[in-house]
């Protein structure tokens, strides 16, 4: 008498294949790909964030031809600074830390998406090729005003 039937069978070595590839496919990407997991690019006390330099003075800088750092702050529900300018082709640096919870950064139409925590601060870089206004969007609930935690990057 058998003791697992033999679709059973079937199922059970199916799913341990596709659990093996999934898993190799997640291993190979680190190694082969050289993919890493996003970390902070330096930690700050988070009461002292708006004290610590760069972030005493939010805003956009240019650093190079057509590249800027944007240095912002994210806090209970606003961007600071919440309206960046930039021209078309420019490259821009976001740095952001947070001042009191967990927020996100999500900049729609551009692969920025960063997870903001307190105490650590966070860096990701987007090129904008393409004239119009890119919504920025707060992506990790934080208060009861998080739906209005918006800002956008303007490119002229």
């Amino acid at each position: 008498m058998e003791m697992i039937h033999r679709y059973e069978r079937f199922f059970l070595g199916s799913t341990l294949a596709i659990m093996g590839i999934a898993l190799v496919a997640v291993i190979s990407s680190f190694f082969i790909e050289d993919l890493e997991l996003p970390s902070p690019v330096e930690t700050v006390d988070p009461a002292e964030l708006t004290s610590h330099p760069p972030f005493d003075r939010p805003g956009l800088f240019e650093v190079g031809e057509n590249e800027y750092d944007a240095i912002m702050t994210a806090q209970a529900w606003a961007f600071v600074p919440s309206v960046i300018e930039v021209p078309v082709g420019a490259k821009v640096n976001f740095k952001i830390g947070a001042t009191d919870v967990v927020h996100g950064l999500i900049v729609h139409n551009t692969n920025v998406n960063l997870t903001i925590i307190p105490g650590q601060i966070s860096q990701a870089t987007a090129t904008f090729d393409e004239p119009g206004e890119f919504l920025m969007v707060c992506s990790e609930y934080c208060g009861i005003q998080h739906h209005n935690m918006a800002g956008r990057v303007i490119v002229k």
